[in-house]
């Protein structure tokens, strides 16, 4: 029995790639729900963002200390459980 292996649990897990294939994944109505608000929230935080950054230049900030807060801004808007949904 040296070079013979009987099929057993784990040769079946492993061939399991091949059977899931051809599964079609179905988003949630949660799921898109929650994608939709991770959208709307990135788009206000980079909103936000750009207008503090002209704001800043505008006020004769030198540009690294404009784009140090446009980045600040935009973290900054991101609510901290928000990066584990995506």
């Amino acid at each position: 029995m040296a070079g013979h292996q009987r099929p057993g649990f784990f040769q079946c897990c492993l061939l399991s790639p091949e059977l899931a294939a051809g599964l079609e994944t179905v988003e949630t109505p949660i799921a898109k729900e929650i994608a939709h608000v991770v959208h709307i929230i990135t788009g206000l935080a980079v909103t936000f963002g750009v207008s503090f950054f002209a704001i800043s230049l505008i006020l004769r900030h030198s540009w690294i200390d404009s784009i140090i807060f446009l980045i600040g801004i935009i973290v900054g808007n991101v609510p901290e459980g928000m990066k584990k949904l995506e």
